[in-house]
């Protein structure tokens, strides 16, 4: 919940009229066409905290990476290996930068997820991030998010499937539990770059637990969250080609030392993700 997208306007899609359909679609994971996958990932999230006697404190985080996705299968089933390629991001505490990283703070190592055809079903491992970087890309949630989950299979127009996602990160000092429940549905086909691609619309709900240790202070925060996304998928190639997502919460923080606890957290995320060729 403390990673959100830049609106950047060479990210946004483009839609063109429904394409009618030949036969019916799949929409499920294979080894895709394009192995390894390059993809960009722009968030922004703004958390805005309310305390005593008017006191508000605003942070904005954001983020423009880019990541290599592969695909191979072994004997047990299918992997997806991230490699973080870049990175620009700038925390801002009210309009003040007090954190910044660059392509300089990329760990080495990949992060390998176990996959099914609906998706990514478990993390295997993650690499090792720098404290600065962990405020950015704080855990498995961030790899998870280049997987939507799929129905697995053919899928007529208008099907619906539901999955409930769990998701901990860690990093910065920081731990955060995550449970998701995402509704999704598909809901049309559009043309984009003379690609044929199926659109999946997907609303869900969150909750977010977070507790550890920031700049020595100790922090709980509790939030409750709901959001929608657009899913474009290239059935063809079997990837993703982009997927849109707002996600708005709101809650409670502690921060004892800072003597604040129960203040009201409001939270607004807002993220792109795209293949880049």
């Amino acid at each position: 919940m403390r990673r959100c997208i830049v609106a950047l306007s060479f990210l946004a899609v483009t839609a063109c009229a429904s394409a009618p359909r030949a036969t019916v679609p799949t929409l499920a994971y294979a080894v895709p066409a394009v192995n390894p996958a390059s993809y960009v990932v722009a968030d922004t999230t703004t958390v805005v905290v309310r305390g005593g006697r008017g006191r508000t404190l605003s942070t904005t985080i954001g983020m423009l990476a880019r990541a290599a996705v592969g695909m191979h299968v072994d004997s047990v089933g299918m992997l997806a290996s991230i490699r973080l390629e870049s990175v620009d991001g700038t925390f801002l505490a009210g309009d003040s930068a007090t954190s910044r990283v660059d392509s300089t703070s990329v760990p080495s190592g990949a992060a390998l997820l176990r996959m099914s055809r609906r998706g990514a079903d478990s993390t295997m491992s993650v690499p090792a991030l720098d404290r600065a970087l962990s405020r950015f890309i704080s855990g498995e949630s961030f790899y998870h998010q280049l997987f939507p989950r799929l129905p697995g299979g053919a899928v007529t127009p208008g099907m619906a499937w539901t999955d409930t996602l769990r998701l901990n990160d860690e990093g910065a000092g920081v731990q955060s539990r995550i449970e998701s429940i995402v509704s999704s549905s598909l809901v049309a086909d559009s043309v984009v770059d003379g690609r044929t691609l199926r659109v999946v619309v997907s609303r869900f709900t969150t909750r977010v637990e977070v507790s550890g240790i920031v700049d020595g202070l100790q922090v709980d925060q509790r939030l409750v969250g709901s959001g929608e996304a657009t899913t474009l998928w290239d059935e063809s190639a079997s990837l993703m080609y982009s997927r849109e997502e707002t996600v708005t919460a709101t809650g409670t923080i502690d921060l004892p030392g800072a003597g604040l606890r129960s203040a009201p957290v409001e939270s607004r995320t807002r993220r792109v993700v795209r293949i880049q060729p």
